[in-house]
């Protein structure tokens, strides 16, 4: 419109806005060149920066003369007062471009160095990786691995895969003691010949499991008696000689395999290891007749339905011994806090059902037309009478005690560095019956 009325030559007055829009419209009709030499011109003048060292300095305001001393400064020339430094790069091309000749031979000498392996220097270097060739590493595993040192690995893995084998059982029998020096131990039931190389790697232990008889040392060839497929005799005569030194290390391998041990009813005692636990099976005892029924194998009530979630070594575990299959299992970590507190309202239930006969406990928790109440609801109205059985018990230890209650019912708390007073009811009646043996936990 502007464009239109400029070209017409009518009489009107522009505004700025109106200039700026014609110029806008002009220079959006003139191109691309013109847009390129516009925008991507090269800079005119160049910067030289201060040539001579005058400086032009603003006089200070009064106040600033009195804190600066002018008077003082006044007969020191600009030059010395505030000295400025060229700030151009006056060098000749020649010499700017002398540097490419040095950087090309550094990489170079760069190019020809070999590349060397990156290695932690805040860490110990291992000493087999200073050994270069197979024949020195060989050696300085030999040096590290004794004869003796191989033996006692040989009969700590025996003995360790005995150990599992009389662990599995159902029944845990006194092992009788072997009446000779010489070790009882049966070699083909777990496999292991003279060709064996599972007991220690190849790249660990060089003169490993598959030893060379002794006739092959001496460069006579071996017999073909079965004696010759077995372990050599040199490590079976040795094994009574270190039975001592490895009774310790079998005692630490049980312990770290074995969960718990469960005498049942029946007399049999069921050694669980933690590799014999199962994964908890989504099951809930709404059923209270099957909990019932599955609680305890000391009770009349006994009795395990077929589908029973825990069954080890052919036999059921009650539910009370869940808490020894779960708890403190590191291999099992996260079912114990799935089942804690399923397996709390279980027990208090089972020990209401026990503190009474059965007719009086379905007397009590059943509705007015006497049907039962729900599993649900009975844990309900139980919780509610702990508490009030708590607090009835925390207001007696109070009175009991008096101004002992503070030192009996209390506790170091290492994180807060002092001694904590109970407060909680549930804690102080827990306390309480510990004291006078009101009650034995099941």
């Amino acid at each position: 419109m502007a464009a239109t009325l400029s070209d017409a030559s009518l009489g009107h007055s522009l505004t700025r806005a109106d200039a700026r829009r014609d110029r806008l419209i002009k220079f959006s009709l003139a191109g691309m060149d013109q847009w390129k030499s516009f925008f991507f011109q090269p800079t005119r003048i160049a910067h030289k920066g201060v040539r001579d060292g005058r400086v032009t300095k603003r006089k200070p305001t009064p106040r600033a003369a009195r804190i600066l001393g002018t008077s003082s400064l006044s007969n020191l020339s600009t030059t010395k007062f505030l000295p400025v430094e060229r700030s151009k790069d006056t060098r000749s091309d020649a010499e700017i471009n002398s540097i490419i000749p040095w950087a090309e031979s550094l990489v170079a000498k760069m190019a020809q160095v070999p590349p060397q392996p990156l290695r932690h220097t805040h860490l110990p270097e291992r000493r087999i990786n200073s050994v270069t060739g197979a024949m020195g590493m060989q050696t300085m595993v030999q040096k590290l691995i004794e004869p003796s040192l191989f033996l006692n690995h040989i009969n700590a893995f025996i003995e360790e895969q005995l150990s599992v084998r009389l662990a599995s059982s159902t029944i845990m029998e006194p092992a009788p003691s072997p009446a000779s020096g010489r070790s009882s131990i049966d070699i083909n039931c777990l496999g292991i010949t003279a060709h064996s190389t599972d007991i220690i790697p190849m790249a660990i232990c060089p003169d490993s499991p598959t030893l060379p008889h002794p006739a092959i040392r001496e460069g006579i060839p071996p017999s073909s008696s079965p004696s010759s497929q077995m372990m050599p005799t040199s490590a079976l005569s040795s094994i009574s000689e270190v039975r001592d030194t490895t009774s310790v290390l079998l005692n630490d391998v049980v312990r770290d395999y074995i969960q718990c041990t469960l005498k049942l009813a029946n007399g049999v005692t069921v050694v669980i290891k933690r590799s014999d636990v199962p994964p908890t099976t989504p099951f809930c005892y709404a059923d209270m007749a099957n909990l019932i029924a599955s609680w305890d194998d000391c009770s009349p009530d006994w009795a395990p339905p077929p589908n029973h979630p825990i069954v080890i070594h052919g036999y059921p575990i009650p539910v009370k011994y869940f808490q020894h299959l779960y708890r403190r299992n590191s291999g099992m970590s996260d079912e114990w806090k799935r089942l804690k507190n399923d397996w709390t309202n279980w027990r208090y239930f089972m020990r209401a059902y026990k503190a009474s006969t059965p007719g009086a406990f379905w007397a009590r928790f059943s509705n007015n037309q006497g049907r039962r109440l729900p599993f649900s609801r009975i844990t309900k109205l139980l919780m509610e009478e702990r508490m009030a059985a708590d607090a009835d018990l925390a207001t007696r230890a109070r009175q009991e005690y008096g101004e002992e209650f503070d030192s009996v019912f209390g506790y170091h708390s290492y994180k807060l560095k002092r001694w904590v007073i109970m407060k909680d009811n549930s804690k102080i009646a827990q306390r309480y019956r510990e004291k006078r043996g009101l009650y034995k936990e099941d």
